[in-house]
């Protein structure tokens, strides 16, 4: 598995469990807690936020972290440096 890959699963897959969890944790004001976490609506929402996360967030973040390690480093015949 390449190292784009691990890493949007590892940060954005996170994301979309967190936000999946804290959504059903609101409807506690509403619902019963079987009807807010176990139930099928709740089950396609966790898939839907996960895939969301992994694929375009983590998408985006990588392309974030990927420039800014890129602008971080600096050529050696860089004025700063002399």
């Amino acid at each position: 598995m390449s190292e784009r890959w691990k890493y949007q699963i590892m940060t954005c897959g996170l994301w979309g469990l967190i936000i999946a969890v804290v959504i059903p944790t609101l409807d506690l004001f509403q619902l019963s807690f079987e009807q807010a976490f176990l139930s099928k609506h709740n089950l396609i929402r966790t898939i839907y936020f996960v895939t969301f996360g992994v694929c375009l967030i983590g998408y985006l973040s990588w392309r974030t972290k990927v420039k800014s390690e890129s602008s971080i480093s600096l050529p050696d015949n860089n004025t700063i440096y002399k």
